[in-house]
């Protein structure tokens, strides 16, 4: 596979798992990190659908997340958040979730500057660039 920075469904997963042990199985977290991309195609990206960011386990672990490096770590703190939420960890969640929204933020800024979405559409060469990854390539296939 063609490697440009993106991680897998099952690499975040891991490296979740390695830095915050946990006994939730890993159905769960893929859901999770489902749902967060399908947020970011529709509120960053603005994609007028997301249903097929709905991912499954197993299919979706060798899928690369649509967020690359150096900003994929927002899925991590993700992960470490909802974790940390469901078990009521009401601490660690705040400083997970304040991590997460840091780094949502920064990715978002980087995007916006980079594609210049505006007014509910995005540009042609955001589009070009989207219509690249989700044509294939973030199904692990490109």
């Amino acid at each position: 596979m063609y490697d440009d920075g993106a991680s897998t469904v099952g690499q975040i997963i891991q490296r979740c798992d390695d830095v915050e042990p946990n006994a939730f199985d890993t159905e769960r977290k893929v859901e999770w990190l489902g749902r967060l991309d399908g947020q970011i195609a529709l509120e960053v990206w603005r994609l007028p659908d997301v249903s097929e960011f709905w991912y499954r386990y197993p299919e979706s672990m060798d899928w690369n997340v649509l967020v690359k490096f150096p900003y994929d770590q927002i899925y991590e703190y993700w992960l470490r958040s909802m974790i940390s939420h469901q078990n009521g960890e009401t601490d660690k969640y705040e400083l997970a979730y304040t991590m997460y929204n840091n780094a949502l933020g920064e990715y978002t800024k980087w995007f916006w500057n980079t594609y210049k979405p505006m007014q509910g559409y995005i540009s042609h060469r955001a589009y070009g660039h989207l219509h690249h990854i989700h044509a294939d390539y973030f199904r692990g296939v490109g």
